[in-house]
């Protein structure tokens, strides 16, 4: 199975990251990667908004958007980019 990386930008004191950040860090389905909005790769990628969270497939990469920030939500995304990115 192809794993996905889920990829959260995240700031602190911003009242949405933690539900984001914590749904994220229970994914069984996927690596996890938080990055502080003050690392230099957000300003590099234009990052504005937080949480902004990506899927990064090895082809593919998904912004999440406005979904909802709970695990199941979260999982259920990350396991339909794999099912629908999968060549086999």
């Amino acid at each position: 199975m192809t794993r996905a990386i889920v990829v959260v930008f995240h700031m602190v004191g911003c009242p949405h990251c933690p539900p984001a950040l914590e749904a994220s860090s229970k994914i069984k389905t996927a690596h996890i990667l938080h990055i502080r909005s003050d690392h230099p790769i957000v300003k590099e990628l234009g990052i504005a908004s937080f949480p902004t969270i990506w899927v990064s497939l090895p082809n593919s990469l998904f912004d999440y958007g406005a979904k909802p920030r709970d695990t199941p939500s979260l999982e259920q995304f990350v396991m339909d980019k794999i099912s629908n990115n999968n060549p086999f």
